[in-house]
């Protein structure tokens, strides 16, 4: 798994859930017309949009791998 998941995971030292997570990842994922149309099976829809403090955090652990 070459995700920022992956990355997290292991930085913080859940190597286990990482290669778990790893081994199912096609399974993962949300199906492809939820993706297109999330209002149709979710309530709420929340996005967010991940910017400053958490770029600085993501770019440190990325730095240690």
């Amino acid at each position: 798994m070459t995700t920022l998941w992956n990355v997290i995971l292991r930085s913080t030292r859940r190597d286990d859930v990482a290669d778990a997570a790893n081994a199912v990842k096609e399974h993962l994922t949300a199906d492809p017309e939820v993706y297109a149309n999330p209002e149709k099976y979710f309530d709420e829809v929340i996005e967010i949009e991940f910017r400053y403090p958490y770029a600085l955090i993501l770019t440190d652990l990325l730095r240690q791998i």
